[in-house]
């Protein structure tokens, strides 16, 4: 067991490596507002040139991000256990050709964002992961919440249960323009309508030549939510269900 209040592995640049069998942990976190949440910082921070690198069978409470996996190519990061953390639970933005596999990312009682790559042409594989996060309370007036951002990717059976009830606030299940998105729960409610900010369990965009293809998913949605935000897709067999006065 790692036991830390900063961050507990870095090991960048380090092509080919392997991360496995680690549990992180460390003391409480006092935040604002009254709120607290526990552990290191940062959990594993791995990118930044450690190219097909392993992240395998950890197990971490972090106050703030569980893997930064940022700017490596073709990383595996599977089977991990990450609670408690209040902006990332796996960020790998820019790290294309990577596979994001069997992963438990829950956050705390504010969370941000739970996997994550904001960069183009990144084919990534995210599958089979349970995605949970939450907005509440004083922090739900700070950030915009997602459960997946990917794009030009395949993001199938994978479970999302992502909830705002904060004012004035972007809420999202899986943004992934250009990409095929398959045999997914996802559960989006954005119970605030502050500014118009509708909430959406899918978005996804498309041109003539690269159409997403959205299908198969079981969606339930809830008040200021809308369910498939889209354009030039293939939208085949999904099921929609709405709950609350506004779900869309």
């Amino acid at each position: 067991t790692i036991f830390v209040n900063t961050g507990a592995i870095k090991m960048e640049n380090c092509d080919n490596c392997l991360i496995d069998g680690n549990n992180i942990t460390g003391p409480p976190v006092e935040l604002q507002g009254g709120y607290s949440t526990l552990g290191p910082s940062t959990g594993i921070s791995c990118g930044y040139g450690s190219d097909n690198t392993i992240i395998t069978n950890n197990i971490m409470e972090v106050s703030s991000e569980g893997i930064n996996a940022a700017e490596a190519n073709s990383m595996i990061i599977e089977y991990n256990n990450i609670s408690h953390f209040w902006n990332t639970g796996i960020n790998f933005s820019g790290s294309a050709n990577s596979a994001i596999r069997y992963n438990r990312v829950i956050g705390g009682e504010y969370s941000s964002q739970g996997i994550v790559n904001h960069n183009s042409n990144q084919n990534a594989i995210i599958a089979n992961n349970y995605v949970q996060i939450s907005a509440a309370g004083y922090y739900a007036h700070d950030r915009n919440i997602y459960g997946i951002i990917a794009h030009d990717s395949t993001i199938e059976n994978d479970t999302l249960f992502v909830t705002n009830s904060g004012h004035d606030q972007d809420t999202g299940g899986i943004l992934a323009d250009r990409s095929t998105i398959h045999n997914n729960l996802i559960n989006v409610n954005d119970s605030n309508c502050g500014w118009s900010k509708y909430g959406r369990a899918i978005e996804s965009y498309g041109n003539e030549n690269n159409r997403p293809s959205i299908e198969n998913n079981d969606i339930t949605i809830g008040s200021c939510t809308y369910g498939i935000i889209t354009t030039y897709s293939d939208i085949l067999n999904n099921t929609i269900s709405g709950v609350g006065d506004q779900g869309s």
